[in-house]
């Protein structure tokens, strides 16, 4: 988690993250005024917490909030999918450890059936906001050794870094690796 707090699209998954808590607490919400589950008002709200608080964590185990997730529609559809598949994995060994009311198990699929097209409504959603960026960080590296060429290709690399590579500045008329 601390890789995603030092890059410098930590706002970006932080907003992710807020968004994807705002999916789940809009399907628990949903859940409970449509399908009137037979829990009190606050034990609900508490296990709609820990679940949304537990989604967003397979989301991050999964690279849910990578960068390179964020920035393609294909991977988010990749990791919300293989999130589902744990989060069924979870609910299915759950089920067999732990003793369920049919209402009970009707409000947690309630509340699934909810989260996730909300889940990719709203990663759609963020995807087409957060595409319009501002203008790159303009970037020249100075000299033209491995180290220099490793950065840039480390900068070509990434999908949307955010960084427009200039050049090389260097003694060397071109860096070691790049063919005229």
């Amino acid at each position: 988690m601390n890789y995603y707090l030092k890059h410098p699209y930590g706002r970006v998954v932080a907003g992710a993250i807020g968004l994807d808590f705002l999916a789940f607490v809009a399907a628990a919400s949903l859940t409970w005024i449509f399908a009137r589950p037979p829990a009190t008002g606050s034990a609900f709200a508490l296990i709609s917490a820990l679940g949304a608080l537990l989604c967003c964590a397979a989301l991050a185990s999964g690279e849910g909030y990578a960068p390179s997730t964020l920035s393609s529609w294909r991977q988010n559809v990749r990791v919300v999918l293989r999130t589902m598949g744990v989060a069924f994995a979870v609910a299915l060994f759950l089920f067999a450890a732990v003793r369920t009311t049919p209402e009970q198990t009707e409000t947690l699929a309630s509340v699934a059936l909810l989260y996730f097209p909300l889940l990719l409504a709203g990663r759609f959603v963020f995807r087409s906001v957060t595409s319009v960026r501002r203008a790159p960080d303009r970037i020249l590296i100075v000299g033209a050794g491995d180290l220099a060429v490793a950065i840039a290709d480390h900068i070509r690399s990434q999908p949307h870094p955010g960084i427009e590579l200039l050049g090389f500045l260097s003694d060397d008329f071109l860096p070691q690796g790049i063919a005229g």
